[in-house]
């Protein structure tokens, strides 16, 4: 899909996901060819094969002008919006990555990749960052999962927002 083709131009939110970025996931090769001169602006946390971007307070996507500037080049986690990567576990000599469409996107149904597709992203995320020998797993996250990852990501949340965990009442 080219610029002029994309639908999130439209958007009533006015392209909030694109402007602000939270917990992107990018490799090291998809940082270096667009985010290295802009380092300064986000708290990177470096997992080994992969990175998780977070831009620093009232920081937009230095990409960002209007419309993405680096649209038909843009990592893997900005194509496939509006699913995202959810959990990224190695294991061995696996690695499993799970996907989900929760958002408040208003033209997710528009938007939304067949499921076939946002796999082979995701395959691909996954062989730049882990290489093409890994042994990779892709799939949909379940509710079942994620009522088991609601408390971590609870927590998370509230360290995040309160500097520390809440002493308990």
């Amino acid at each position: 899909m080219s610029i002029s083709e994309n639908k999130c131009l439209a958007c009533s939110l006015e392209r909030n996901c694109c402007q602000q970025i939270d917990n992107l996931r990018l490799t090291k090769s998809e940082f270096h060819r667009h985010f290295s001169n802009h380092a300064d602006k986000f708290h990177i946390k470096d997992f080994g094969a992969w990175l998780l971007l977070n831009a620093k307070k009232d920081t937009a996507c230095p990409h960002w002008q209007g419309q993405c500037s680096i649209y038909e080049s843009r990592p893997v986690e900005c194509q496939l919006y509006p699913h995202t990567i959810g959990e990224i576990v190695e294991t061995g000599s696996h690695v499993k990555l799970t996907y989900h469409a929760r958002t408040a996107c208003p033209l997710k149904d528009e938007l939304i990749a067949p499921q076939e597709e946002s796999e082979r992203a995701i395959r691909r995320f996954a062989e730049d960052a882990f290489g093409v020998d890994a042994k990779i797993i892709v799939r949909t996250e379940t509710a079942s999962e994620l009522l088991l990852l609601l408390p971590r990501k609870v927590a998370k949340k509230v360290m995040r927002v309160c500097g520390t965990m809440p002493r308990s009442i």
